[in-house]
C-alpha cells in the first residue's frame, strides 16, 4: 500500500511540475466535468464557451486526441470541426498565456487563433498541428474579451481511421480573468493652414507649441505598422497648403486593407471592413480604425482652389512606439519666420486690411470658441500651451494670406481641444466628439463672422472710430508703408 501511495504521489507531483501556469493564471484542464463526451457548459470556470466539447482523450484510439494530454484524462475540442470560442464575462477581460494542442485526424492542420476586444480583432496567430506531436502554443495575449479557434486544411493522417475532419484537441489552458480595462485616451496632432503643425504629445499634459513649416511636395504625416498618411503641400503663392493626401490602413500582417485620398472626402468610400468606421459629411471625413486605436478627421476648405486640414487622434502607446514616425511625431524638417502678406495685382483691400489686423481677427474667433464651449463648464481644460500655440499659428496664416478663413480653422481647433479634454475620448466614441465639435464650431462661426467682417471693413480708410488699426491700402500697394 505504501508503494502504491508513493507512486501515485510521484505521478501527481510530476503532473503539477509539467502543467504550471504563470503566477496568477488559472490552469483549466477539463478534469472536473466528468462523463465521457459532452458539450462544455456555456458557463464554465467563470468563462463563456461556444461550440466547445470535452471528452476522455482515450475515447478515439489511434487519433490525435490523446497527444496533447498533459494532466488527467480529459481534453477539449472543437465540435464538428467548427469554430470554437471562449469569452470573458461582462465588464471583464481575459489574458491567455498558453495551451497545448494537436490535430485529431489531419496532419498539417491549420489552427487560426484570434483575440478580440470590443468587437475588433487585436491579436491573430496561425499554428500548424499534427496528429502525432503536441504543440505548446504560447500567446501571452492580454486585455481581450473573446478568443476564437478556427481550423482548416490538412491531410488525413490515417486512411483507415474511424474519424475525419478538422478537429483539434486542447489541454492545459492557462487563462487569467481581469477587470476590463478602460480604452486608452486619445491624444491629438493638428496639421492645417500654410501649414501649421502641433505635434502629438509624448506624455499627458505636455506643453503644446506650433510650428510654421517650410514644406513643398510630399511628406509623411504619420506612419506606424497600421497606418500610413502621405500629404502633398502645394508650394504655391497662396501658401504651402495641403492639396492632396493618401491614407492607407494595414492589418496585423501589414497587408493593405484600404486607401483614402482627397477624392473620398466627398466621393465614394472604400470598403475597409468591420474594424474601420467611417462618417462622411459635407466637406468632412472622420475615419476610426479600432484595432490601431487611431482616428483621422479630415476637413476640406474651398479657399483658393481647396485645401485640407487634419486632426489625428491616437494613444500614447502608439505615439511612443519606436516604429511610429512622421511630421506628427518628429515635427517640421524646416521652419519659416517673419510672416508677411505677399502683394500681387490681385490682392484686395480687404485682404490687406485682414492681414494688418490678423491678431484681432484671430482673437475674435478664438475667444468666442473658448467661451462658447465653456458655457456649461466654467472650469475649461485645454492642452497646456495650446491656446497660445493656435493663436500664434492663426496670426501667421491670416497675416500671410489676408484671409479670415484660417481663423475659422483655428476656432475649430480650440473647440476640438476643449472637448477632447472634457470628454477624454477613446476609439469607441471619437465619432461623437467629432460630431459635437462640428456643431459647436459652426455655432462659433455664425456668432463671430459678422463681428469680424465689421472689424475688417472698419479698418479700411476712411476708418471707423473704434477700428483697432486704420489702413490705407493704396499706400501699402505703393510700398510707402508695409503691413
Amino acid at each position: 500500500m505504501i508503494s502504491l501511495i508513493l507512486i501515485i504521489a510521484i505521478c501527481r507531483f510530476v503532473n503539477v511540475l509539467g502543467n504550471s501556469c504563470p503566477d496568477g493564471y488559472k490552469l483549466i484542464d477539463f478534469e472536473i466535468l466528468g462523463g465521457t463526451i459532452d458539450p462544455i457548459p456555456s458557463i464554465y470556470q467563470g468563462l463563456t464557451w461556444l461550440d466547445a466539447y470535452y471528452m476522455i482523450a482515450s475515447l478515439e484510439p489511434g487519433s490525435g486526441y490523446e497527444v496533447p494530454l498533459r494532466s488527467g484524462g480529459y481534453i477539449a475540442f472543437n465540435a464538428h470541426g467548427a469554430q470554437m470560442s471562449i469569452g470573458a464575462p461582462a465588464s471583464s477581460s481575459i489574458a491567455v498565456h498558453s495551451f497545448v494542442a494537436a490535430a485529431a485526424w489531419n496532419n498539417d492542420l491549420v489552427l487560426t487563433i484570434t483575440g478580440d476586444r470590443n468587437g475588433a480583432t487585436v491579436y491573430s496567430e496561425q499554428v500548424i498541428l499534427n496528429t502525432t506531436s503536441a504543440t505548446d502554443v504560447v500567446l501571452n495575449w492580454t486585455n481581450i474579451d473573446n478568443i476564437s479557434f478556427s481550423t482548416s486544411g490538412g491531410v488525413p493522417a490515417n486512411a483507415n481511421s474511424t474519424g475525419n475532419g478538422t478537429h483539434f484537441a486542447m489541454d492545459d489552458l492557462c487563462v487569467l480573468k481581469e477587470q476590463k480595462r478602460q480604452p486608452e485616451i486619445l491624444y491629438k496632432c493638428d496639421y492645417w493652414g500654410d501649414p501649421q503643425l502641433i505635434t502629438f504629445p509624448k506624455h499627458a499634459n505636455e506643453f503644446a507649441s506650433s510650428s510654421w513649416c517650410q514644406i513643398n511636395g510630399s511628406s509623411v504625416l504619420f506612419e506606424n505598422s497600421y497606418v500610413l498618411i502621405n500629404v502633398f503641400n502645394s508650394g504655391s503663392n497662396n501658401g504651402d497648403v495641403i492639396t492632396e493626401f493618401n491614407m492607407t490602413f494595414f492589418d496585423s500582417y501589414h497587408n493593405s486593407m484600404c486607401t483614402f485620398t482627397q477624392e473620398n472626402v466627398a466621393g465614394e468610400l472604400p470598403n475597409c471592413g468591420s474594424e474601420v468606421s467611417i462618417v462622411q459629411s459635407p466637406n468632412s471625413l472622420n475615419v476610426a480604425y479600432k484595432k490601431a486605436s487611431f482616428s483621422a478627421w479630415i476637413n476640406y476648405n474651398t479657399w483658393h482652389g481647396g485645401h485640407y486640414k487634419f486632426n489625428l487622434f491616437t494613444t500614447l502607446n502608439h505615439i511612443n512606439d519606436p516604429s511610429t514616425t512622421g511630421l506628427c511625431i518628429e515635427g517640421c524638417p524646416s521652419k519659416r519666420m517673419a510672416p508677411q502678406l505677399l502683394l500681387t495685382d490681385s490682392t484686395t483691400d480687404q485682404e490687406i486690411a485682414t492681414s494688418a489686423i490678423a491678431s484681432h481677427v484671430c482673437d475674435a474667433y478664438i475667444t468666442t470658441a473658448a467661451q462658447r464651449v465653456s458655457q456649461n463648464s466654467p472650469a475649461v481644460q485645454m492642452t497646456p500651451g495650446y491656446l497660445h500655440a493656435v493663436r500664434r499659428a492663426c496670426i501667421i496664416d491670416v497675416t500671410v494670406t489676408g484671409d479670415a478663413e484660417f481663423a475659422r480653422d483655428s476656432a475649430g481647433n480650440i473647440v476640438t481641444d476643449i472637448l477632447t479634454h472634457t470628454n477624454e475620448p477613446d476609439i469607441n466614441n471619437i465619432s461623437h466628439l467629432v460630431q459635437d465639435a462640428t456643431q459647436a464650431t459652426q455655432q462659433v462661426l455664425e456668432q463671430t463672422e459678422t463681428q469680424v467682417q465689421t472689424m475688417i471693413d472698419g479698418a479700411i480708410w476712411p476708418c471707423s472710430p473704434n477700428a483697432p488699426v486704420c489702413i490705407m491700402p493704396s499706400l501699402i500697394r505703393r510700398k510707402q508703408v508695409t503691413v
